[in-house]
């Protein structure tokens, strides 16, 4: 049987972490099981999952892109009580990795916190796939930097110009004179005019 997989995503600084450890202390309160899992891709916080919001981390499995079927990470573990699987990062994962959710969610369900879209204002590939099969799509929403509308995009700032194109994946703090900022979209597409 099949579980439900459900997607919330938000801009950057949308609270998705924050959110993330809330659900999952919410589920280890109430004495259910709780596995959480971050691509390899994001390389911030190893081994943790992190707020800027809070100074709450949670360890997490860290899941290398070479694992396209992430039911693998169960293997030696057949008798394993899960009641909820978290996915921080969901962007960063394959889309191989993706599709495996479906097989992943027969062992519980699954709850993926990320990106929809990248800086370029693309929709990360991996993303694509799990619009196709998530069964609950929720928004986390906070407001634009400049002008308080709901942010619905990812600028990236580099040397205080905006940047819309290049690698779709550009870790935040990769580089010293690059800053991400959450806006609305007529500020992703008028900032620099």
């Amino acid at each position: 049987m099949y579980n439900k997989i459900y997607f919330k995503y938000g801009t950057m600084f949308s609270g998705k972490s924050l959110n993330l450890i809330s659900t999952a202390k919410t589920y280890k309160f109430n004495g259910n099981n709780v596995f959480i899992i971050k691509a390899k891709q994001d390389s911030r916080d190893c081994g943790v999952i992190k707020s800027r919001m809070s100074n709450e981390e949670l360890k997490c499995y860290i899941v290398d892109e070479n694992i396209d079927d992430l039911s693998l990470i169960f293997k030696d573990k057949p008798n394993l009580d899960l009641d909820i699987i978290l996915i921080d990062e969901v962007q960063f994962l394959t889309v191989k990795q993706i599709e495996s959710l479906v097989k992943l969610s027969e062992i519980a369900p699954i709850i993926c916190y990320g990106l929809k879209s990248s800086y370029t204002g693309d929709l990360f590939p991996s993303i694509a796939k799990l619009l196709s099969i998530t069964e609950d799509i929720q928004e986390i929403k906070t407001t634009c930097r400049y002008c308080n509308k709901k942010a619905t995009h990812n600028l990236l700032l580099r040397n205080g110009k905006p940047v819309h194109n290049g690698d779709m994946v550009n870790v935040e703090g990769s580089n010293v004179n690059e800053e991400y900022q959450q806006v609305c979209r007529y500020h992703f597409y008028n900032l620099d005019k």
